[in-house]
């Protein structure tokens, strides 16, 4: 094995680096001394490939102004910043304790001991946003504990590397990719909607729903699945998950305002949060004993934990995944009916409350009936149904008897990972419309290529292929697929499509990627299936 050639570097004359301590999406972590004081430091360095690249480049020189900002003791904190051999590099806090994804490898913890890592959690947070600086991946592998009999828990939140300023938020260093792990993506992030301090409460809430139970609220096969569950699907309670438990109605509360779907309807800052936090009653009991003491353990930051739950899929920490929009369900169509006062959201949470909405429900069917059986209301004439009801504004016009005006406007709407819903749901009712044209399902493969949605776009790919054999040699194709060798779960299923339905036609656009500015990763794969075809 190649002995790591940064081993015992001297860093400006000030840090040596010792040994690696872990390795994410785009940087390696070392242990370091810093040589004057003897005090070991966390060193990291972007990965040689990540240093190549411009927009990585920017986006690690960010981190660490992000992270200088910060002075707080909940707060892992940067020393220093250096190039080492045209390689950037970040001094960092070497953080002692365990990673809270260890700690949850043990189970659920006490109400009260989860409350109070929570409310250090929220003080790092408010110190941040107060700065100017959301941390955007909020999640077990990314928090210290450090646990003594005597003192209890001191909790540190590590890198904040991706932390975009506010006012720099969605800047344009990510394009239409979205930074952080599904898991713990609140929803707006993974739809590449603008950020702000109530994403990381949002992250936060999820935290803790996780310590009170012992799981994440959602987990799923994909991270797409569990992406459109945190967008779609209402949180389950914290008594459902752990029903032994006995969480009072106070702690539920704040756990779903957390994690409301909508940003407006969580709380405001992080020091509101807490501040509800501290008021419920599992806050005001003691623990009958101290926690017992964490390992010695020492960390500068968890970019590449070992797999626990559902992070068998999840992205590194500092991974970029493709935006997400969420699912063309018809309810999404109509506009959201204002939010329900919140003595109202509180009463239909209790039984008292679901069993009068009920009756509310059976008393409106009802009326429905009885007008819909009378012709209408005040004795005159109805007026006639349109025959057409209004298309929502953003909606696509179906074709007549042709498809190829409205597919050629269609196409002129396209914009890869981010092209409008209205324009794929459109292109969805032409393919079905018109079932032998070939042109719709290849448009519709290489739309899903780019999002990394591998198997709607090897779908439709494989359609667009049973009916016109040419297009395995079309460019438009093989330069989309390429982009699913980028899909971590997925390269496989790729990998396969390109051997079995592709074959020689793919052997130069596989050299491009090969030759060009992709993911080392990527290019290995590219390499792999290149072998295959011509060995």
């Amino acid at each position: 094995m190649q002995e790591d050639p940064r081993l015992g570097a001297v860093l400006d004359d000030r840090y040596r680096v010792i040994e690696p301590l872990a390795a994410g999406g785009i940087g390696v972590v070392y242990r370091g001394e810093r040589l004057k004081l003897g005090r070991e430091v966390a060193i990291k360095f972007l990965h040689a490939w990540a240093a190549a690249e411009e927009t990585f480049v920017k986006r690690f020189e960010r981190e660490a102004m992000a992270m200088a900002r910060l002075q707080h003791p909940n707060c892992a904190q940067v020393i220093d910043t250096g190039v080492h051999e045209d390689e950037p590099y970040v001094v960092m806090e070497l953080v002692g304790g365990e990673a809270m994804i260890d700690l949850l490898d043990r189970g659920a913890v006490p109400a009260a001991r989860a409350i109070e890592i929570v409310r250090q959690i929220l003080a790092a947070l408010d110190h941040a946003h107060a700065q100017g600086v959301i941390h955007r991946d909020i999640k077990p592998s990314n928090i210290q504990i450090m646990t003594s009999t005597e003192f209890g828990d001191q909790v540190k939140v590590l890198d904040f590397g991706l932390a975009k300023l506010m006012e720099h938020a969605g800047g344009g260093l990510t394009g239409h990719f979205a930074v952080g792990t599904p898991t713990y993506m609140p929803p707006e992030q993974s739809r590449g909607d603008p950020v702000d301090a109530r994403t990381d409460l949002y992250a936060t809430g999820l935290v803790l729903f996780e310590l009170l139970t012992g799981g994440p609220p959602f987990v799923g096969d994909e991270p797409t699945d569990v992406i459109i569950a945190h967008q779609t699907r209402p949180p389950p309670l914290l008594s459902e998950r752990k029903p032994e438990a006995k969480f009072s109605a106070a702690l539920e509360a704040v756990v779903m305002r957390a994690l409301a779907k909508a940003p407006d309807d969580r709380y405001a800052s992080a020091a509101e949060m807490a501040r509800a936090l501290e008021a419920v009653p599992e806050a005001q009991k003691r623990a009958t004993s101290q926690p017992a003491p964490s390992p010695a353990v020492e960390t500068a930051s968890q970019p590449n934990p070992a797999p626990r739950h559902n992070e068998t899929m999840a992205l590194a920490s500092d991974a970029l995944i493709p935006v997400v929009p969420p699912p063309p369900l018809p309810a999404q169509l109509a506009p959201s009916p204002p939010p329900l006062p919140a003595r109202t959201r509180s009463f239909l949470k209790t039984r008292h409350g679901q069993i009068a909405a009920g009756v509310a429900g059976l008393a409106l069917v009802l009326v429905i009936a009885i007008v819909a059986t009378s012709g209408g209301g005040g004795g005159g004439d109805a007026r006639p149904a349109p025959k057409d009801p209004p298309r929502p504004r953003d909606e696509v016009q179906m074709p007549g008897d042709t498809t190829s005006g409205e597919l050629a406007r269609l196409r002129a709407r396209v914009r890869g990972a981010s092209t409008p819903d209205d324009v794929v749901r459109a292109l969805q009712r032409l393919a079905s419309a018109h079932p032998t044209d070939a042109e719709i399902p290849l448009t519709l493969g290489q739309i899903y290529c780019e999002k990394l949605w591998v198997n709607d776009c090897l779908e439709n790919f494989r359609k667009a292929i049973r009916i016109d054999a040419d297009l395995k040699s079309d460019e438009r194709l093989l330069r989309s697929v390429m982009y699913g060798l980028g899909n971590d779960g997925h390269h496989g299923s790729v990998r396969r499509f390109l051997v079995n339905d592709i074959g020689e036609a793919a052997v130069p656009y596989l050299r491009e990627v090969i030759e060009g500015r992709w993911r080392k990763d990527v290019k290995d794969r590219a390499a792999a299936t290149l072998r295959e075809l011509a060995p």
